[in-house]
């Protein structure tokens, strides 16, 4: 019999072990979510669709990034051909002076040619 009650006091030792306490079922209660969290959670939570057009945003910023990187680039090339250009100006208002030039000694052959003819 004192074997039977030792086995019997040993079970109820394992039991009070792993049983939970009032104490343990107010702790979980009050950590556990309500309806109006659970509800809260749903309204804040993404969807499928939400989230179908990430891909594509992604794109678009690794896009735009690419762009943006390519700014610097963009600024000095800017940079060269404006130098360019004004090089092009500067030779084209030299051009205009000489041709201008010719342009005045071609009338003064001219007329020395014409004075030539004329005597």
């Amino acid at each position: 019999m004192d074997e039977m009650l030792k086995r019997i006091f040993d079970e109820l030792a394992s039991l009070r072990k792993h049983m939970a306490t009032k104490d343990d079922i107010a702790s979980i209660e009050q950590r556990m979510a309500t309806k109006d969290d659970i509800a809260s959670i749903e309204q804040r939570m993404a969807t499928k669709d939400d989230i179908a057009d990430l891909p594509l945003i992604k794109q678009a910023v690794f896009e735009i990034l690419e762009a943006v990187n390519e700014i610097p680039t963009i600024k000095q090339n800017l940079a060269d051909m404006s130098e360019k250009l004004e090089d092009v100006i500067a030779t084209q208002a030299r051009h205009e002076l000489a041709i201008q030039s010719l342009a005045v000694r071609s009338l003064v052959h001219e007329n020395e040619i014409r004075a030539l003819k004329a005597k």
